[in-house]
């Protein structure tokens, strides 16, 4: 069945939130947010991390990361610097996946190789930390807040000490460690803030969803990205079914050679004389001996 591209421009379409839908945790939402308020960035960082950031200097919504040699550009959510040089890569991740672990290590190594562009030292790589703000629970065990680091497998209390953090948030977890501020930011994330607790952090992340949603601008923005992500769709739909077209028609013809050369076979034909009949088919020409014996031996 061929799908029309009105069709597919439909289907797609109809998945796309509509701006005035948006929600914090929405990827356009989250980094626009993030970009243009530091101040919310940074204490999104100090509720995960529990510790105090004094400054950020520098904030890149969906920065790209394009200078390693041989790899195709990296597109980080939220990257982040403070006055300590620390880095900060901020992914919003609304649906569970099970790449997240490799993908924090490929971007933890992205990141690395990017800084060693600028200097061979490797005492001059940053302290980073990759997080993953997730709704629900990548491994199970009911934390809230997972940090990894590298340690020594037959003495756990030693640290590798290379700077390098990766910190797996689930909004979803118990809250029994937590700050309330925490709590609520969590609770926030999956929707289920309760108003009444008056957390001026959340008043103020609320506050500036209504100033996205009223920007002409971001709007704009919003629907170029919807129309470019709507063509690679239809482009990848397209693409897949010109190759699901291609596949079968080769299938139909490796079949209708198998039963040419099956009754030639019952006909006595030896496997010479079935070549030559097969070279002299304009459909079949191009199929060499070797094809022709492997089929006439099944």
């Amino acid at each position: 069945m061929t799908i029309s591209k009105k069709n597919l421009t439909t289907n797609i379409s109809n998945n796309l939130k509509k701006y005035d839908d948006l929600e914090f945790t929405d990827d356009f939402a989250f980094c626009k947010i993030l970009e243009n308020n530091s101040d919310i960035c940074k204490e999104i960082l100090e509720l995960i991390l529990g510790f105090k950031i004094k400054k950020i200097n520098v904030l890149y919504k969906q920065k790209t990361i394009d200078e390693v040699p041989d790899i195709h550009g990296v597109r980080l959510d939220v990257y982040v610097e403070d006055d300590k040089e620390k880095i900060y890569d901020i992914e919003m991740q609304t649906e569970i996946k099970s790449n997240i672990p490799k993908r924090s290590r490929f971007y933890q190594s992205i990141i690395d190789t990017n800084i060693l562009e600028k200097s061979i030292d490797y005492n001059k790589l940053n302290d980073s930390y990759i997080i993953f703000i997730c709704k629900n629970d990548l491994f199970g065990e009911n934390l809230p807040i997972y940090s990894f680091q590298n340690r020594c497998d037959e003495l756990n209390r030693l640290c590798l000490k290379d700077g390098a953090k990766k910190i797996i948030v689930n909004a979803s977890g118990n809250r029994n460690n937590l700050s309330k501020e925490t709590n609520d930011f969590l609770d926030y994330l999956l929707g289920k803030y309760d108003s009444s607790h008056n957390n001026s952090f959340i008043d103020k992340i609320e506050n500036k969803m209504s100033l996205l949603k009223m920007s002409k601008e971001w709007r704009h923005e919003y629907m170029i990205e919807c129309l470019k992500y709507q063509d690679m769709k239809i482009k990848g739909e397209e693409i897949g079914e010109q190759r699901g077209i291609e596949i079968g028609e080769q299938r139909g013809l490796n079949q209708g050679l198998a039963a040419l050369i099956s009754s030639l076979k019952s006909l006595n034909y030896s496997i010479d004389e079935i070549s030559d009949i097969i070279k002299k088919n304009e459909t079949y020409k191009n199929t060499t001996k070797e094809e022709i014996t492997e089929i006439y031996n099944q």
